[in-house]
């Protein structure tokens, strides 16, 4: 005959329970219940200063990429000209960044 649902689960797990007690058996058939407690205050106090680091942390990186470009953009038209890069191409350099930023955003 054709075992319920449940009685075909605990079949298929059974060699991986051991003998299968009793209680390997409640375990398989309850929902799972969390053991975590709520966060302390001291917990959630810790994780407010590590959330504002990363944040610090994620403005520097981005203030320190936007003023190296900036940087670049003072001195290299003048460098691609002495290289005999033409204008047109030196532009195509500058917005490769933005050009691919906006495709990748798309997917993600």
């Amino acid at each position: 005959g054709t075992l319920p649902s449940e009685s075909r689960a605990m079949a298929d797990v059974q060699p991986m329970l051991g003998r299968g007690s009793v209680n390997d058996e409640k375990m398989m058939l309850s929902p799972r219940i969390s053991s975590a407690q709520h966060p302390t205050a001291a917990e959630l106090a810790e994780q407010k200063k590590n959330d504002r680091i990363v944040l610090a942390l994620t403005y520097a990186v981005l203030f320190s990429r936007y003023a190296i470009a900036t940087f670049l953009s003072a001195f290299f038209p003048t460098y691609a000209e002495d290289a005999g890069i033409s204008s047109t191409f030196s532009g195509i350099i500058f917005s490769a960044y933005p050009l691919g930023i906006t495709i990748t955003s798309a997917f993600g």
